[in-house]
């Protein structure tokens, strides 16, 4: 029989379950059931009430809750909270479920199965019940995942937002920090399940929430808030929500002021005696948020609509040139060169970009003060970039996204000579720092060098002018600071081939190689044609001789680098070095001793290394190994030798499988001791001239380019040389190899 309702609950209260047995609980609250249910069932939901308010209060002690659970009141609540009319029964009734399932699975996993979340979770649009609704929900969602799928699928993040953005916040402002960590509980279910918001822009509301309201947060209440809004634009599908919506200022906003709070994230993890253990956890949690704020700027930069929606000529790019790039405060930097170099994504908007004087002189204002920074110490122990080596201060960080950004608008011709400044000083700090290796910054800053002289005559003009620091003063020129640097790194055996090393070396190479390029097959100075000759081979033949290492260098990159792209270029520089100058009527030039000290130059590049003749041959004929293999016919290499490499710099398409160029013709332009003429009119026939390299399929095992220019070489030298290659006999024979079958090949290509 059913205990009356004045009875029961003085049973309850006077019940101690710290020193009863589990199953005293249970028959306790099995008697309340059974009062209870004939209440319910004569509708004293005022008395059911009151029970309940006795059982949610004795919730909160844990020994209550298995009873509560194996005694069947949660489930009876859970089965009527539906039919219940009263707001007091139903507040007491949440309280019971609430509590029951704090730290306990179980009673969690008895919610789960009663299919009750979506009712629950229903609730929030009552304003009465939403104070009790949040924190029932929050403990029976916390540490079990199937019921966070529940609430997930049943839009509890939906009508938590709909709190936030709007005026239902303020009667549960006390909510607010239970608000967000349910949400952020939450957001991992967006992982696994269809959002059912996903159109609503639900990161979007919680960003402006958060930007209007940000001023009359704490600084736990804004931690969590910016946690639960970046865990949200982490996803993609928010990203370009935001970016549509034109809100991505917004966020750069936020990540400023979150930069201005005090106290400020320390750089140390190291234990603070004035900070309690919940001031290192948002310690903590605003480091890890500071990150997330990079990362998914960094992000937004990279969508194809970026450029459109936030490139020159908006309020964005603005506020990134005007108030991030020149801040002193190095993650404002960061977020800037980041985004600005990912919106220089193609000729057109890099040429944009870098045509706005404020992006330059930001940039520029970096790099410059960078020097200042080799060597400099740091504990950080901050997130570290992508592509930056772990550990690197902030300051460097920064250093190091400027100069990535810089090589972005060092790619377009137009960028070039804007950008030439870096080398009358502050690139050649950095190659002349001893620190500069250490910090791993010489891998951005040699990209950048290359880029800045490639195909820029004026910037490599600069490379080969004095640089008025050195001792003497004037004593060397740019070009050659980067040759030194080149010889440093090759002494160190031990560090030469780790990779980060051979990504520098490869740069270096390629530096001085475009450099030699610009200034070795630059055309003609204005003058009368003999004039322009003269000028023209006095000017590279005084290069050479102030840089005497620039000719073994290139001699080295043949030798080293397999790439077709590397190895034409400087192909493409030893032709040009090799050809001799005609006049237009046939004759040979009158500065002839002039332009054979410059085909005498070609020729040691190529005699710097024993493989170099065999990796011509290659180029020429276009089958890797085809070299060796001749050599070995002639007695020039053991049968089965095999051309060693490096294999350093980039990657590129690997053609070894591509099919051998088949000879069908058989003119022979070889020539004899007694007819070095035929060379110069084969050339003549054939109006082949140094030809740089163009664009070419992946899968052409050898573009025309670098089999033109093998060519050229070789027939110049065997013209001008056929003495010196006559020792051994075999190598000449080699050269006349090469020529006829590359004429072959080119023949049948035309």
């Amino acid at each position: 029989m059913a205990k009356p309702a004045e009875e029961v609950v003085a049973s309850i209260s006077s019940f101690n379950p710290s020193t009863a047995t589990r199953e005293g609980g249970v028959r306790v609250l099995k008697d309340a059931l059974e009062t209870i249910r004939s209440l319910w069932s004569s509708n004293q939901e005022a008395d059911v009430a009151r029970i309940a308010e006795k059982i949610g209060d004795g919730a909160r002690t844990a020994a209550w809750r298995i009873p509560i659970g194996e005694s069947g009141i949660l489930d009876f609540f859970l089965e009527n909270l539906q039919d219940q009319a009263s707001g007091e029964a139903v507040i007491q009734t949440l309280r019971v479920i609430g509590n029951a399932c704090v730290d306990c699975n179980a009673n969690r996993d008895r919610v789960v199965a009663s299919n009750k979340i979506p009712h629950l979770v229903s609730l929030l649009k009552d304003d009465k019940l939403v104070r009790m609704v949040v924190p029932t929900l929050f403990n029976i969602c916390i540490d079990c995942v199937p019921a966070q799928n529940q609430a997930y699928e049943a839009g509890f993040s939906k009508n938590i937002i709909d709190i936030l953005d709007g005026p239902r916040l303020n009667p549960v402002r006390g909510l607010l920090g239970l608000m967000l960590k349910g949400l952020e509980l939450l957001e991992a279910s967006m992982n696994k399940i269809e959002p059912v918001f996903a159109e609503s822009g639900a990161a979007t509301r919680l960003l402006t929430f958060l930007s209007s309201s940000k001023r009359t947060l704490s600084l736990e209440e804004f931690t969590d808030a910016c946690t639960v809004t970046l865990a949200y634009l982490a996803h993609g599908r928010f990203q370009q929500d935001l970016l549509r919506a034109g809100k991505v200022g917004l966020l750069l906003d936020l990540f400023s002021y979150s930069l201005s709070l005090e106290p400020k994230p320390q750089d140390q993890h190291d234990s603070d005696p004035e900070l309690d253990e919940e001031d290192i956890e948002i310690r903590d949690q605003r480091l890890t948020n500071r990150a997330a704020f990079i990362d998914i700027i960094a992000k937004i930069s990279e969508d194809d609509n970026a450029v459109s929606l936030c490139g020159p000529g908006t309020p964005l790019f603005d506020q990134l040139a005007d108030d991030f790039l020149s801040s002193k405060d190095h993650h404002l930097q960061i977020v800037a060169c980041l985004f600005l170099g990912n919106l220089a994504c193609s000729d057109g908007s890099s040429t944009a970009i870098g045509s706005d004087t404020r992006v330059r002189e930001g940039l520029l204002s970096i790099v410059s003060n960078g020097v200042s920074l080799l060597g400099v110490s740091s504990t950080t122990v901050a997130p570290t970039l992508p592509g930056i080596p772990k550990a690197t201060p902030e300051p460097l960080q920064a250093l190091h996204q400027a100069i990535s950004c810089l090589k972005n608008l060092a790619i377009p011709a137009a960028n070039k000579p804007l950008l030439g400044s870096l080398l009358d000083t502050t690139l050649p700090e950095y190659w002349t720092a001893p620190s500069a290796l250490d910090q791993g910054i010489l891998i951005v800053v040699m990209s950048l060098t290359r880029l800045l002289v490639t195909n820029c005559p004026e910037n490599a003009a600069t490379m080969n002018s004095p640089f008025p620091t050195t001792t003497p003063p004037g004593g060397k020129t740019r070009l050659q600071l980067v040759i030194d640097l080149l010889h440093r790194i090759q002494q160190d055996k031990a560090r030469s081939k780790a990779p980060e090393i051979v990504r520098i070396t490869t740069d270096i190479y390629r530096a001085i190689c475009a450099t030699s390029k610009m200034l070795l097959c630059a055309p003609p100075l204005p003058g009368s044609p003999t004039e322009e000759r003269e000028k023209e081979t006095e000017r590279r033949i005084e290069f050479l001789e102030t840089h005497p290492d620039v000719i073994p260098i290139l001699g080295q990159m043949l030798e080293t680098f397999k790439q077709p792209s590397l190895r034409g270029e400087v192909l493409y520089v030893l032709a040009n070095l090799a050809s001799s100058t005609t006049t237009q009527s046939g004759e040979e030039d009158t500065d002839s001793s002039s332009r054979t000290t410059l085909a005498n130059a070609a020729l040691t590049a190529l005699e710097s290394s024993p493989q170099n003749l065999a990796i011509l041959a290659d180029c020429v004929i276009g089958q890797e190994g085809e070299g060796i293999k001749l050599l070995a016919e002639l007695g020039l290499a053991e049968k089965g030798a095999a051309l060693e490499s490096d294999d350093a710099g980039e990657e590129e398409a690997d053609d070894s499988s591509a099919p051998p160029v088949v000879v069908t013709t058989t003119t022979n332009y070889a020539t004899s001791s007694k007819d070095n003429t035929t060379l110069q009119k084969a050339l003549t026939e054939m109006s082949l001239q140094p030809n740089a390299q163009a664009a070419q399929p992946a899968q052409q095992p050898v573009t025309n380019s670098l089999r033109e220019n093998g060519l050229i070489l070789a027939c110049n030298i065997v013209h001008r040389f056929p003495d010196r290659i006559s020792s051994p006999p075999a190598k000449k024979k080699v050269y006349e190899q090469i020529i006829h079958r590359g004429w072959e090949l080119r023949r049948a290509q035309t």
